[in-house]
């Protein structure tokens, strides 16, 4: 697991990669993203400002859609390797442990 020592690191590249485009093409990118993904401009910038140190994942799907959009692999939108468990570490833990592991206990 890796741990993240930065508590100001963003968790994906979005921002990054925006703001590499030229001026022009930066406000379009902010201003269509949100529509390609079906979400309102909040919940955006709310993708794009996640501190690598939340729980908060976007779906898999949206971050399909930004590696698609940015001609990268989904693996490369994190400004970290994503977490990874194998089939044996997972079948080792404990049902709370995992059950909080993939956040569907608060």
């Amino acid at each position: 697991m890796t741990k993240i020592r930065n508590k100001s690191v963003l968790k994906y590249k979005i921002k990054e990669k925006i703001d590499f485009f030229p001026h022009g093409e930066y406000v379009l990118a902010k201003r269509i993203l949100p529509k390609l993904l079906g979400i309102n401009p909040r919940t955006f910038e709310k993708y794009i400002y996640t501190k690598a140190t939340e729980h908060y994942e976007m779906p898999a799907g949206h971050l399909a859609v930004l590696a698609n959009f940015f001609n990268c692999l989904m693996e490369e939108m994190y400004n970290y390797p994503p977490k990874t468990r194998g089939i044996r570490d997972v079948s080792k833990m404990h049902t709370q442990d995992l059950a909080s592991e993939l956040g569907l206990i608060k």
